[in-house]
């Protein structure tokens, strides 16, 4: 078997529309000892929770519960970098805390903690033990990697590696970073400079190393790319459609987690309808056996040189993370949307024998955003707001115990609105802006046209540092004000309970601070020449100003006119163009889309246009 034909094989799931299963019961072991050996602190995995959420009384509001509007001058970032890692050692917990930019060392069995102080924005993210006492932290707001002595819970080094780092994975004596620019870094464990392996597919969130390859997830599109040591694709996997060629059939999208699972990785991803997107409350408990069909999924894949299949879990909402026991036959999914809903649970278990339905843990309090498995099969989850670290270590009735990990606040009621489940039909702000970015997706939308509703494609537009300054908004640009797009999109579309207008400043004020993803061009020199042709094709007509925008309509081609978008953070926007029309930068200048009246681009020759492009993916 060739090594692109063994590492093409992709599971394909089957989905069940029966009634719930129960849990199963696992044998019991004895209780938590702290005082016991160092891995020797056996607790029983729990039964599962499999009652569905309470009916909501008649006369309580429908929806999510912000409490008390708060604002963070300093915003806390979005969701989806936090992470949970079990040292080789079997008992320390290493979690680091984007929001609080610090590493925290939790030994289990004593419950203390260490922490490790970052620079302000170094948002720490995914997280590799070496097996040689060190832990190595990607810095995604810095852009380097912080290695950290695990006995002495001190910073020993941190090494730049590319703009924007994601995913970091330990072969032998060398880690291996994936970056959002596309770039495959190496260095070495110890000590030493990183090196730059090859240039791939941009958007690259997680890395899983094995002795033979490396597998890497890209995170709009939820594919999967196995390479070689030297970065040579050797196979390109995009998770199976679920239900193809029904009504209800659902394509993948933001590939939230990937980690190891056996010879093969496991994903976590969405999954949404390709039909026309409409928001109704078509969640329902399950009574009468049958599941309900939300616009947006969660699914599991697993990739391996055999195939297997996964669950849909149907109200798993910004599934920002999941967890695998050791022997890679049960996991949780961490649903971290679900927060300020009450009634819908954050933590998905599996197995289940059905895709219809959840099987449920009691959730401990706060916004859980990480989990991982200790070696005794005793689940820990990490919650943001509060800082906590929950444990399920005792029988009811406390599943949960808890370590207090410190720290200020950082609840901020514009960040809690934009990943909230807006409404039991299972979506956020956060599912289609993952990240405060763009899914990568074109949707079928409706919209009345002469009194008569109209099916229309809209590709969604980036929310990274596009926000301010201009106004209007949408892509007809018939929004005048932020107030009037969370109406349009929270309130109206999503279907969401209205807004006050405390909450609605406190989301603009969120939004408006979500930073780009920063990128470095692949050859500088091209996008310096990239430049000048950008200013000579009078492309700066339209794309104007610190945020390359004029805040006008314009008709380039399309027979009506929309936004002049903004330019930055380009490269990771793909597709472009209002209705998804070009796949890459210069398709949009290209029949593709029929667009020939970008400026004065129609005359320049094919290697003005090549630089182009590098200068206007270097923005």
């Amino acid at each position: 078997m060739t090594p692109r034909s063994k590492y093409a094989a992709f599971v394909v799931a089957v989905f069940a529309s029966a009634a719930c299963a129960n849990g199963n019961d696992y044998p019991p072991r004895r209780g938590y000892e702290s005082t016991g050996p160092t891995t020797d602190y056996p607790v029983p995995w729990p039964t599962p929770d499999t009652t569905p959420p309470k009916e909501r009384p008649p006369d309580e509001p429908f929806g999510p519960k912000f409490g008390a509007t708060i604002t963070q001058a300093d915003p806390p970032p979005a969701l989806g970098a936090a992470t949970l890692v079990v040292a080789a050692d079997g008992r320390t917990v290493i979690a680091s805390d984007p929001d609080r930019d610090r590493v925290l060392l939790v030994d289990v069995p004593t419950r203390a903690v260490r922490t490790v102080s970052l620079d302000k924005a170094s948002e720490p993210g995914r997280i590799v033990d070496d097996g040689s006492g060190r832990a190595h932290v990607v810095l995604r707001g810095a852009g380097s990697i912080a290695t950290i002595d695990l006995a002495t819970a001190t910073l020993t080094e941190k090494r730049s590696v590319c703009a924007a780092p994601r995913g970091i994975t330990a072969v032998s004596s060398t880690l291996y970073v994936a970056c959002a620019g596309g770039e495959l870094v190496a260095l070495p464990a110890a000590t030493g400079d990183a090196t730059l392996v090859a240039r791939i597919d941009a958007d690259l969130r997680d890395i899983v190393g094995f002795e033979d390859r490396l597998v890497v997830s890209r995170f709009r599109s939820a594919e999967v790319l196995t390479l070689d040591f030297s970065g040579k694709l050797l196979a390109r996997q995009a998770p199976p459609s679920m239900k193809p060629g029904t009504v209800s059939e659902r394509e993948p999208f933001v590939a939230w987690r990937m980690a190891r699972r056996g010879d093969g990785v496991q994903v976590v991803h969405q999954a949404a309808t390709k039909e026309v997107l409409a928001f109704t409350n078509s969640y329902t408990s399950g009574s009468g056996g049958g599941c309900s069909a939300p616009v947006i999924t969660t699914s599991t894949v697993f990739t391996s040189s055999t195939v297997s299949g996964g669950p849909v879990f149907s109200d798993a909402v910004v599934p920002v993370d999941f967890a695998l026991t050791k022997d890679g036959t049960r996991y949780v999914v961490i649903a971290a949307g679900n927060n300020h809903f009450p009634g819908i649970r954050q933590i998905h278990y599996s197995p289940v024998h059905n895709g219809c339905t959840t099987q449920w843990l009691e959730d401990p309090k706060g916004q859980l955003v990480a989990a991982a498995f200790l070696p005794n099969d005793a689940l820990v989850v990490l919650s943001r707001e509060p800082a906590v670290l929950h444990i399920r270590d005792r029988q009811e009735p406390e599943p949960w115990s808890t370590i207090d990990l410190g720290g200020e606040s950082r609840e901020d009621t514009g960040h809690a609105i934009f990943h909230a489940n807006s409404t039991q039909g299972g979506i956020a702000c956060a599912s289609c802006h993952p990240e405060g970015g763009d899914d990568g997706r074109t949707w079928k939308l409706t919209e009345l046209v002469n009194g008569m509703s109209t099916t229309i494609d809209r590709r969604t537009p980036t929310l990274r540092a596009t926000l301010q300054d201009t106004a209007p908004f949408h892509w007809k640009g018939d929004l005048a004000s932020l107030a009037a797009l969370a109406k349009a999109s929270w309130s109206d579309r999503m279907d969401g309970p209205d807004l006050s207008g405390a909450q609605i400043m406190a989301l603009e004020h969120w939004t408006l601070k979500i930073p780009a993803v920063p990128t470095a061009p692949a050859d500088t020199e091209a996008a310096l020449r990239g430049k000048t042709v950008f200013e000579s094709a009078q492309c700066a007509t339209c794309h104007s100003g610190a945020r390359f925008t004029n805040n006008k309509n314009a008709d380039v081609g399309a027979k009506e006119a929309f936004q002049v978008p903004s330019l930055l953070g380009l490269k990771l926007r793909a597709p472009y163009m209002h209705n998804g029309c070009a796949k890459t930068t210069l398709d949009v200048f290209g029949t593709a889309c029929k667009a020939s009246q970008h400026g004065q681009t129609s005359s320049l020759t094919a290697a003005q246009m090549s630089d182009l492009a590098a200068y206007l993916e270097s923005l």
